[in-house]
């Protein structure tokens, strides 16, 4: 991963963050491969990096409950 700034690219995405990532990836999964995120702080550190919903672990349906579980191991 490059830290200095790209001086060219077909897409940019500003923001490096849940939407911005997905949004990066869905491009190339389209067949687009020249794609620079650019975040002004850390990729993450956003909204997405301060969500306390990311961590929590109390879902009425059974399967969000387990895909849950699984994930903060990972977390």
């Amino acid at each position: 991963m490059s830290t200095s700034p790209p001086t060219s690219a077909e897409v940019v995405v500003v923001g490096g963050g849940l939407e911005g990532g997905a949004a990066a990836w869905a491009l190339t999964q389209r067949g687009i491969t020249d794609v620079t995120i650019v975040e002004r702080d850390t990729v993450g550190s956003g909204g997405t990096g301060k969500s306390s919903g990311v961590v929590r672990c109390h879902y009425g349906v059974s399967s969000l409950a387990a895909m849950a579980t699984r994930s903060l191991e990972t977390f």
